[in-house]
């Protein structure tokens, strides 16, 4: 039996239940999603509030779902060990979001960064045995298809990883693994 499942036969069906749920724990998330914001570094810009608060009461109704009155031990009651499984749950939720925008926005970083992909390959000396056959047996697939589309055909990093249904950040990697797959080859040549 669910926390909810508790004060139901007051509220009518699931949906209108949750909304209690909500509306009385809405503070909480509020003041969890603040103090997480403010124990991260992250920068506000480019940053959604209203996401975090969904990322708050998805984590309600996990809590929600996966809590079990049954267990609650005598001595206690259910709301009290609900409201601290459910700090702990959103904390975790809401650590999980900051973690992830900043990784994200990391790699977006990476991506927009004005450090031009044709300014590095050019300031490789490469010698003139350096050819496209031999960067075609050398490299992966991806890393083919990348200097097939960004060198050759002059798509920006957002383009291929839409070609190949991929995240930008994953094209970066390919850029990077280039990148060292010809300074390689230009130092052993």
């Amino acid at each position: 039996m669910s926390y909810s499942d508790l004060f139901a036969k007051n509220c009518g069906s699931k949906e209108q239940t949750f909304e209690v749920l909500h509306e009385k724990y809405r503070p909480l998330i509020y003041s969890l999603a603040r103090k997480a914001l403010n124990n991260s570094s992250l920068s506000l810009q480019n940053f959604d509030w209203k996401d975090m608060i969904q990322e708050g009461v998805v984590a309600i109704w996990h809590a929600d779902q996966s809590f079990d009155v049954s267990k609650v031990s005598s001595g206690r009651t259910a709301e009290s060990v609900f409201q601290c499984y459910l700090k702990r749950t959103v904390q975790r939720s809401l650590r999980r979001y900051i973690q992830n925008h900043q990784k994200h926005a990391a790699a977006n970083r990476l991506i927009d960064s004005h450090e031009h992909f044709d300014h590095i390959v050019h300031s490789v000396p490469i010698s003139a045995q350096l050819t496209r056959s031999m960067i075609r047996f050398t490299l992966s697939h991806t890393e083919y298809s990348f200097y097939r589309l960004h060198i050759l055909h002059g798509y920006s990093i957002r383009e291929i990883s839409e070609i190949h249904g991929v995240c930008p950040g994953t094209v970066y990697l390919w850029k990077k693994q280039l990148i060292s797959k010809i300074r390689y080859l230009a130092l052993t040549l």
